[in-house]
């Protein structure tokens, strides 16, 4: 049986290496990456055309978790 991905904290995205991406469990789309230069939260999603695309949110740092997933929210999707 496998075990479910562990829930999204700040502490894990502060602990993110360069080239780390993270999804939130509890918010289906929401992910973080790991850039050389910052954390970025995002949306990634399944077009209707079938292509993979993203939009980004924020930040971590100017943006919170609990701001991103309010922004995920706000989108309506």
């Amino acid at each position: 049986m496998r075990k479910p991905p562990p829930l999204l904290t700040p502490r894990i995205i502060a602990d993110l290496r360069s080239g780390d991406e993270c999804a939130d469990p509890d918010h289906p789309g929401l992910r973080v990456r790991r850039s050389n230069a910052a954390r970025v939260f995002f949306y990634r999603y399944r077009a209707s055309d079938g292509a993979l695309r993203e939009i980004k949110l924020g930040e971590f740092g100017p943006m919170t978790l609990a701001e991103a997933r309010k922004a995920l929210a706000r989108l309506n999707l």
